[in-house]
């Protein structure tokens, strides 16, 4: 017990005494530490999984031309968040595994460090999120779903095109893409899908259309699977029709 009370008092912030303001000749002032708890509550009401919890756009690793351009666009769009004009978001297509996540969660990370809000929702999450919320004594509606992704000052939208389309789905998407392009509030969404085309085969013209507006479009991910790199799938293949036969 004495050893839980030595710690609490560690964790008091010297400067303020845990009051998170300074008082001045000036009046109060908020101290480092009340930012950094902000920060904190930010980063957690962002819902960033654990798995990307210490990814940033600097840990988005590669020398090769790709990733070096990769971190140099999303430093360069951080720097300049929130846009003054144009295309406010991004639009990031790549094959599965070429690390657009990562990047995502970084640009992210890095804009709620800013001051902003910002939220992370797996397009697959999203739609389970809508399908719990009808469920009797649910602690959530739809609309409070539907409204905390809408009004962030950044959303990040990943794996667009991985769901089955369905007619709720795309009525629900386009709620959210529609709600931000009438807000003017900016958006990164990440895809599988190798173009726009195939993108609005999936989710239809009104959603891309919308998208296509209000993201700059970066798909120069290299195509190799980052998660797949050192295995050596011949063995492993020839190890197991050694072991069926």
């Amino acid at each position: 017990m004495a050893r839980e009370k030595k710690d609490e008092r560690k964790k008091v912030c010297e400067k303020c005494g845990g009051m998170q303001f300074i008082l001045t000749d000036e009046g109060p002032v908020p101290c480092e530490c009340r930012k950094e708890e902000l920060l904190k509550k930010r980063l957690k009401a962002a819902s960033i999984p654990r798995r990307y919890e210490n990814k940033t756009i600097e840990t988005f690793v590669g020398n090769d031309k790709k990733r070096r351009q990769l971190r140099n666009d999303a430093n360069a769009y951080v720097k300049g968040f929130p846009p003054p004009h144009g295309k406010k978001g991004i639009l990031l297509i790549g094959t599965t595994g070429c690390g657009k996540t990562h990047l995502a969660i970084g640009i992210l990370k890095a804009i709620i460090e800013k001051g902003y809000t910002g939220y992370y929702c797996n397009i697959i999450d999203f739609f389970r999120m809508l399908k719990e919320s009808y469920v009797t004594d649910a602690a959530y509606e739809e609309l409070d779903v539907l409204e905390k992704i809408a009004s962030v000052d950044f959303l990040v939208l990943d794996d667009l095109g991985a769901e089955k389309p369905t007619e709720w789905k795309i009525d629900r998407l386009y709620t959210i893409v529609n709600r931000r392009y009438e807000e003017n509030l900016p958006i990164l969404v990440t895809t599988n899908k190798k173009d726009t085309e195939e993108l609005k085969e999936h989710v239809g013209v009104r959603i891309v259309s919308r998208l296509y507006e209000m993201c700059q479009i970066i798909d120069s991910f290299p195509d190799e699977d980052y998660r797949m790199r050192g295995l050596d799938l011949s063995h492993h293949l020839s190890e197991k029709r050694t072991t069926s036969g």
